[in-house]
């Protein structure tokens, strides 16, 4: 668990409060997410319920998996005044072997710690919290990140693709040097 906690660590120190508390819940509680696994499932659930308590709308959108599994985006949407789009998203799957402390309940710890102040703001845009699914390739034998492509399917389907402004996806929160956004 040292190794766990180092990894973690480094996500306190780069985001909002609270990340690292979301994080620690994903990798220690939760533990390894492969797609269309009960545990992945189960830090989708925790990720709707923190959107939906901070005052998102939450949809859940299917991603299926090659061989017939199932996994989903978690997707919460902060209206804004204008007709453009902000999407920050993380994946909440992991590989087989490890909890995924980096790669990456870090990220999910993120977007999650954002919930409440994208609710609480005025954004100019649209914004979209989203915690993906079935990123991992060497789980899901797919060359591409099915759950961004079923992303990119929701945003065209509802007629958003002019209006993307930005789509910044995290993944290994607090390793590298620094990145100011």
């Amino acid at each position: 668990m040292p190794a766990l906690a180092a990894a973690l660590a480094t996500v306190a120190a780069a985001a909002a409060p609270g990340a690292y508390e979301h994080a620690l819940h994903a990798a220690r509680d939760i533990g390894a997410r492969p797609a269309g696994s009960a545990a992945e499932a189960r830090l989708h659930a925790h990720a709707r319920a923190t959107m939906r308590a901070a005052g998102l709308r939450v949809a859940v959108q299917p991603v299926r998996l090659p061989g017939g599994g199932r996994s989903r985006n978690v997707v919460a949407v902060r209206e804004g005044a204008r007709d453009c789009l902000d999407i920050v998203m993380a994946h909440g799957d992991s590989a087989r072997a490890g909890r995924g402390a980096l790669d990456n309940a870090s990220g999910v710890g993120v977007v999650l710690a954002l919930a409440a102040d994208v609710a609480a703001a005025r954004p100019r845009c649209d914004t979209w919290l989203v915690v993906t699914g079935a990123e991992e390739r060497i789980v899901t034998g797919s060359p591409d990140h099915l759950g961004a492509a079923a992303l990119v399917r929701r945003v065209r389907r509802l007629g958003r693709a002019g209006d993307l402004r930005l789509a910044l996806s995290l993944d290994e929160v607090g390793r590298g040097g620094r990145f100011t956004l």
